[in-house]
């Protein structure tokens, strides 16, 4: 389309993608900026953590401990 760039760019390392619109037909370079926006990124943001899973190796004597439980009126969970 006539005065419209777009760019998407995915870094698998980093697990990033960048998206770059521009609403121009020349001098402006898209990959470029999308690069630089995925190494800013990847520099100063922090990496979304695993999803939590449970353990399955846990010792049988101390899963017993775990569970719901009542502290005067609070319940409290325990867990591993």
């Amino acid at each position: 389309m006539p005065g419209f760039l777009a760019s998407l760019l995915f870094d698998e390392q980093d697990d990033v993608a960048a998206v770059t619109l521009a609403d121009t037909t020349v001098g402006l370079n898209l990959g470029r900026v999308a690069r630089d926006l995925i190494a800013i990124t990847a520099e100063h943001e922090p990496r979304i953590p695993e999803p939590w899973r449970p353990r399955t190796d846990a010792d049988p004597e101390l899963s017993a401990l775990t569970g719901p439980s009542c502290w005067g009126a609070d319940a409290v969970a325990l867990h591993l």
